[in-house]
């Protein structure tokens, strides 16, 4: 029987992604969750484990950029209105 072994990768992008979607500091966390996502998914055929997480990682990190980019683009377009 094979022994199954944690997807560390895959865990630290899921992990990155959801505090980038509670925190969201300019994108850092979510591009940073996106690659540990990313690489841990590439990484599920050796590990066997964490196919799931990598790929809710990947989500959230991407909407978590979006949701980034969209914050960004409106205060820069209504600077002047908070000054």
């Amino acid at each position: 029987m094979e022994e199954k072994r944690n997807n560390v990768l895959a865990i630290t992008g899921f992990v990155l992604s959801l505090v980038s979607l509670l925190i969201n500091p300019i994108a850092v966390l979510s591009i940073l969750g996106l690659i540990f996502s990313a690489i841990g998914l590439s990484k599920v055929k050796v590990v066997n484990s964490g196919k799931g997480l990598a790929i809710a990682g990947i989500i959230i990190s991407i909407l978590s950029t979006i949701y980034s980019i969209w914050a960004i683009i409106y205060v820069a377009s209504n600077i002047s209105q908070f000054m």
